[in-house]
């Protein structure tokens, strides 16, 4: 009886798909987070300059100087700190890696949202200062080099410097406590496991 020939397998030819790696970094991620939050930063404070204090200046009808003054901190602050607390911290949270960076580049930030009744009060404070800084550059200015050079603090991109400044001083000041009691802090001592059980046993002879 003639033996059966063998059937030939057919090769399967599979085509390779490439999966991207989902934990590969992208160029974004290699950037420093420092100067991501300073840019982030700066980008805010002049658009924050530009909407409010611009826009208080061209449409507002205000003559009396320490009224405007007074109408510009408040706004300024008010807008900026709800804008610090909804937008900008919560795009350095999202940026931050698992080093958790975020923390050091902001005041104060909760999930719940409590974190807007420190950070509207502290926005306040930083436009009365950061505006009042800007004042006295100007006066320095004028009466170093004239009138000529007024305008340099009253645009977005020279008060954004100035109020930057005036920010990362505030954030260095608190890291410097937050350091400070995290070195101070006792670490918890480590729990036995067989003390615990030894507990756990008690407990059960208990009830």
């Amino acid at each position: 009886m003639p033996k059966k020939r063998p059937l030939k397998q057919k090769e399967e030819t599979q085509e390779t798909v490439e999966v991207e790696n989902p934990y590969k970094l992208s160029w974004f991620d290699k950037v420093p987070f420092a100067l991501k939050a300073i840019v982030l930063k700066y980008w805010f404070f002049g658009m924050e300059y530009f909407f409010f204090i611009m826009g208080i200046t061209t449409f507002g009808s205000i003559t009396d100087n320490l009224v405007l003054f007074l109408v510009e901190f408040l706004v300024l602050g008010l807008a900026g700190g709800l804008i610090t607390d909804f937008m900008v911290d919560n795009i350095l949270l999202v940026w931050e890696s698992s080093k958790h960076e975020a923390k050091w580049w902001m005041i104060y930030k909760d999930k719940k949202s409590f974190s807007v009744f420190a950070n509207v009060p502290y926005g306040v404070l930083h436009a009365y200062l950061s505006l009042l800084a800007c004042r006295y550059i100007t006066v320095g200015l004028t009466g170093a080099f004239g009138d000529g050079l007024d305008w340099v603090t009253n645009e977005p991109f020279t008060f954004a410097l100035v109020a930057l400044v005036i920010d990362l001083a505030f954030i260095g000041i608190k890291d410097i406590i937050m350091a400070l009691a995290l070195r101070n802090r006792k670490p918890e001592p480590e729990k036995d496991p067989n003390k615990a059980a030894a507990d756990y046993r008690d407990i059960r002879k208990g009830e």
